[in-house]
């Protein structure tokens, strides 16, 4: 089970909403050093003390569901609240609405 999890909605063809999701996690990749590989909508990624995936999916009409997913490691856990937070803070830049829940 993941420690971070999120799911949204965004009001974009997938295309446009992979374009976010890519600035997404360049910016999450500066301070947390992540790596991400893209394979289509699906990104993998890792670095010290975490790792996701974060996967996208046509909902419909100019619109797409992700998914956000992070595992942390035992040490990266006490920064948890903060971790989320920015991951909370990027969806919003990027336009996306949380799933209920979440």
């Amino acid at each position: 089970m993941p420690d971070i999890e999120r799911r949204f909605v965004i009001d974009l063809p997938i295309e446009a909403a992979k374009a976010k999701a890519v600035g997404l996690l360049d910016d999450l990749a500066k301070p947390w050093g992540l790596n991400a590989e893209w394979t289509g909508a699906t990104a993998t990624f890792k670095g010290s003390g975490a790792k996701g995936v974060l996967k996208l999916e046509a909902k419909g009409e100019g619109q797409t569901q992700g998914a956000i997913e992070i595992g942390l490691n035992m040490l990266v856990r006490a920064f948890k609240g903060k971790i989320a937070s920015e991951v909370d803070s990027g969806l919003d830049k990027i336009g996306a609405e949380r799933v209920a829940g979440q």
